[in-house]
């Protein structure tokens, strides 16, 4: 593994393999920013094509929140235990195979399972991207510097989502706010080969269980919250099933750490 980038005298970035690194990682984590709201202006041709209800219209954006944020955690450790090359890589994927899986969609159903692999190809992105930022630079004003960019990146792909969301449906129609991230995303898993050091084997008597029992824990919590505060039922659930999943079943599973 080459050593931490630390940055020249100067100042300022020199364009090197480090460099073009941190432009991999910061597009990265922006091509994953972008599908969180990408899709908000799309929603009523969505629903007019599809056949959403009014209630059930928000799923879409709610698919995509819980299972990014819920399987977060889990995507960290994956990222510990498995090697930030190896997860970034399946995350990228995963993305990119679900994005053209959703632009196809003709029901619901198969869109929102579309949505939901998305977000665990975010949610593996993230920690993934983060982890490499750390490991590839020096601690220090280049680690800061670095950390800067790519969190602005992460930011700056939530708005740009909303705009480019907006032309894409204007110009293409609703479809294409799912088909432009495969480009994307492809353009990243390709330079990601490249551009990343090849991952050490496997620590085999290091496990999942405790990320496992977070993420299932962390999933209730955010899927009850979705459904309480969003306009109508959020993902779809009765109100019966939205009290278990908000309520009970987050206190009657504890976290065995």
């Amino acid at each position: 593994m080459r050593p931490p980038y630390t940055a020249p005298a100067c100042g300022g970035f020199a364009w090197s393999r480090s460099a073009a690194t941190l432009a991999l990682l910061s597009f990265a984590m922006m091509i994953v920013s972008l599908d969180q709201y990408i899709v908000v202006v799309a929603l009523p041709d969505m629903g007019r094509d599809l056949g959403y209800s009014a209630q059930t219209l928000q799923s879409v954006v709610s698919a995509y929140a819980v299972a990014s944020s819920g399987f977060l955690l889990f995507g960290g450790r994956a990222t510990d235990l498995l090697g930030r090359r190896r997860i970034l890589i399946a995350g990228l994927t995963l993305y990119s195979v679900a994005s053209l899986a959703g632009g196809l969609s003709t029901t619901p159903p198969m869109q929102l399972t579309a949505r939901a692999v998305q977000g665990f190809g975010g949610a593996l992105v993230f920690p993934s991207t983060l982890a490499l930022v750390n490991t590839t630079f020096a601690e220090g004003r280049a680690r800061n510097r670095a950390l800067a960019i790519w969190g602005g990146a992460g930011a700056a792909g939530l708005v740009v989502g909303v705009l480019l969301g907006g032309v894409l449906t204007q110009a293409f129609g609703w479809e294409a706010v799912f088909f432009v991230n495969v480009p994307l995303a492809g353009t990243a898993l390709v330079f990601a080969f490249s551009l990343i050091d090849a991952d050490p084997p496997r620590d085999r008597a290091r496990t999942f269980r405790s990320a496992w029992c977070a993420h299932r824990h962390r999933c209730h919590l955010v899927a009850g919250v979705r459904t309480r505060t969003g306009p109508g039922p959020g993902l779809g659930l009765t109100g019966d099933s939205r009290r278990r999943g908000g309520g009970p079943a987050v206190r009657h599973w504890p976290v065995r750490w």
